[in-house]
């Protein structure tokens, strides 16, 4: 069972997501953000300790994932995007069983082709993009995204929502979760 703190987390971050949904209605108007791309851009979860070369993920890490994957439930998503290591796969593979999809692998240091295949074969549908720190700022910015700093070794709480536009100023929503 969940801890109180833990329930109060997923709330906040539900509300946050709530919140993404009324920022792009407010952005693109009412008809308009239902059609945009959005791509949510996240770091792998908590990975365990040790001196594995491709950890997994911790319990807390495990946590997340099933967090992210309730979070994104209702989103449709239509990718779900991975690298190749078995913590960014452990993280997207609960939201990509909820959303009945197969997990799509890229290569994590090149964020332009990612961005170009996004855009080229996802347009007007959510996706998830599983990353590591040093590349969630690139792929972010890759996606014309608001410039974000890189993440920090410990830190695997933050969600970054950027929603493509044709005018190429792609607003960038910054979450805690």
């Amino acid at each position: 069972m969940r801890s109180h703190v833990q329930r109060i987390g997923f709330m906040a971050a539900a509300v946050s997501v709530l919140m993404f949904a009324a920022f792009q209605m407010s952005a693109f108007g009412e008809d308009e953000w239902t059609d945009a791309t959005v791509v949510y851009v996240v770091r792998h979860a908590e990975k365990a300790s040790g001196s594995a070369r491709d950890p997994e993920l911790s319990d807390a890490g495990v946590e997340r994932a099933n967090l992210l994957a309730q979070m994104l439930q209702d989103e449709a998503l239509g990718a779900v995007f991975c690298t190749a290591t078995v913590r960014s796969r452990s993280t997207g593979e609960p939201i990509a069983a909820v959303a009945e999809i197969a997990i799509q692998e890229y290569a994590p240091m090149d964020a332009a082709a990612l961005a170009s295949r996004i855009r080229r074969n996802h347009a007007g549908q959510r996706v998830l993009v599983v990353a590591h720190s040093n590349t969630v700022a690139p792929i972010v910015a890759a996606l014309g995204g608001d410039r974000i700093e890189e993440l920090h070794e410990e830190e695997y709480d933050r969600l970054f929502a950027v929603v493509l536009n044709e005018a190429g100023n792609n607003p960038t929503l910054k979450l805690r979760f």
